[in-house]
C-alpha cells in the first residue's frame, strides 16, 4: 500500500525504485548535487507521511521546506499535512505540458524524462539488469538494487 503504480497500471512500483528514478531524473537535469531526495522508509512505514515530515524537521531544524504534490486525493492529504506543519509552504504549480501521471501509470511514453522512460521500459521488459545514467541495477520484479 501507499506506493505508486508500475507503468502497466496493475503492479505497484516500490519506493526504492521510485527513489532511483527521481535520482536519475535529477542527475539528467544537472540537479543531482543540488537536491536531496528525502527517503525515510522506517519513518514512513511506522508513522506514515507525518513521520516523514517529523524526520525532516528533526534532521533540518529551522530550515524551510516546500512540498510539491498532486491534486488527487493523496496530494490533498499531503497538502493538509504540509499546511498543519506551519513551516512548510506548498507551491501551487499549474501543469501546462499535458503530462499525466495517470497516463504514465497506464504505460504512456514520452511523459517522463528520457532516462526515466528508458528505465521504465527496461523494467517493463523484465530485464534482470537495468542500466541508466552510468549506473547498473539488479531488477527483482521492479525493485531496483544498485550494483548488479
Amino acid at each position: 500500500s501507499n506506493v505508486d503504480y508500475f507503468p502497466t497500471g496493475d503492479i505497484f512500483l516500490p519506493p526504492e525504485t521510485r527513489k532511483v528514478l527521481i535520482e536519475l531524473a535529477l542527475a539528467e537535469a544537472g540537479l543531482g548535487n543540488r537536491v536531496e531526495v528525502a527517503f525515510y522508509p522506517e519513518a514512513y512505514n511506522t508513522r506514515g507521511f507525518q513521520g516523514v515530515i517529523g524526520e525532516i524537521k528533526r534532521r533540518h531544524r529551522g530550515v524551510r521546506l516546500h512540498t510539491l504534490h498532486g491534486t488527487d486525493f493523496g496530494g490533498m492529504l499531503v497538502r493538509q499535512i504540509s499546511d498543519e506543519c506551519g513551516w512548510i509552504y506548498p507551491w501551487c504549480i499549474l501543469r501546462r505540458d499535458k503530462v499525466s501521471a495517470t497516463a504514465i501509470r497506464r504505460g504512456a511514453k514520452g511523459m517522463t524524462s528520457p532516462v526515466v522512460t528508458d528505465v521504465l521500459s527496461q523494467i517493463s521488459q523484465n530485464r534482470p539488469v537495468v542500466t541508466a545514467g552510468g549506473r547498473r541495477f539488479r531488477n527483482d520484479n521492479g525493485v531496483l538494487t544498485e550494483g548488479a
